[in-house]
């Protein structure tokens, strides 16, 4: 890794993702390598900054000691109800308004980590009302819920290399057979496209959510549990411009599959200075990380995007012109 120098090292991911995230919010650059037994995903995780950055990132990181995140989301009140929870359960809490993604955060002294970690998952009487694959799609659940009063928390659930797996959203009991009916019923939202594949439909929502334009999805389930198609629904004066978006269809086309994440966020790294615009699908398995995850370009940025990647070959694995495939 050319130009990188490693900062610091720890032993569990979350130690080394918290303090990425910290150095992103004061502008610095970071990746953290999995240096991990494949069998059995031990080792230590590394944090490496640019060389320009290091210094900064030094004085940086010494600021920020002894605190774990626990939960964040972009909606105030259900960060608000796990806060008062974690009290309730004698556990000081550190709350926080992240600006730079606009996010709030709930931090926790790091002895008392992963006890906070156990009680969030198993939280009583909380139930379980849906899980979605993206922050954004729970977010729009958390506001419909909102609006007919019906309390909700979030959490997000994570693999051992820290990759999302979902969000899940959770209600009382009292309020759950409501709460079903508002999100099944889409409540305010109007059908925009329907897809057979959650690739082509996971493409087309973020080409629309680049627009500004909110998206929600609805997956139709068969009897035999199989997903069937794939939904997306919008504001109703936002229905004529999504479907004149969605038939201007970009043309996509699957840069390369990587098996670890941290290559995935070098690779958009090196293409978003570049100006070159891609999107992650996260296709491993939840519970085994088995798996390959795809990284699409715009097919007319295939090739300046193969020649900005070239001296990161032996980090990367290469990127093999096999592996392109047109959508």
């Amino acid at each position: 890794m050319e130009n990188w120098k490693k900062i610091q090292s720890f032993s569990r991911a979350y130690e080394a993702d918290l303090r990425k995230e910290v150095l992103k919010n004061n502008n610095i650059s970071a990746v953290v390598l999995a240096k991990q037994d494949s069998s059995f995903l031990l080792g230590d995780f590394e944090l490496y900054v640019e060389q320009q950055d290091f210094e900064a990132a030094g004085i940086v990181l010494q600021e920020f000691r002894g605190w774990t995140k626990v939960n964040s989301f972009p909606v105030l009140k259900p960060v608000t109800t796990i806060h008062k929870y974690l009290e309730q359960e004698q556990i000081e809490v550190f709350f926080t308004k992240n600006n730079q993604v606009d996010e709030y955060e709930l931090y926790v002294k790091n002895e008392d980590a992963e006890k906070a970690f156990e009680l969030i998952n198993t939280i009583k009487p909380w139930v379980l009302l849906n899980s979605y694959e993206t922050v954004t799609q729970a977010v729009y659940r958390v506001q419909q819920l909102a609006k007919y009063e019906i309390d909700s928390i979030i959490i997000k659930r994570r693999a051992s290399d820290k990759h999302l797996i979902n969000v899940d959203v959770l209600v009382t009991p009292t309020q759950y057979k409501l709460a079903v009916q508002v999100t099944n019923e889409m409540v305010g939202w109007h059908l925009v496209e329907q897809y057979q594949t959650k690739t082509e439909a996971f493409l087309a929502i973020k080409m629309l959510e680049k627009e500004g334009i909110d998206i929600l999805t609805k997956f139709v389930v068969s009897s035999e549990d199989s997903i069937k198609q794939i939904e997306l629904y919008t504001n109703f004066e936002k229905v004529a411009h999504c479907k004149e978006l969605i038939a201007q269809k970009r043309e996509w086309v699957e840069l390369a599959r990587f098996e670890k994440l941290y290559q995935v966020e070098i690779v958009r790294e090196i293409l978003k200075q570049n100006n070159i615009k891609s999107v992650f699908i996260n296709e491993k398995s939840s519970m085994f990380l088995l798996g390959e995850m795809p990284l699409y370009i715009e097919k007319k940025d295939v090739e300046k995007a193969k020649e900005y990647l070239e001296s990161w070959t032996e980090v990367l694995g290469g990127i093999d012109e096999e592996n392109l495939t047109q959508m």
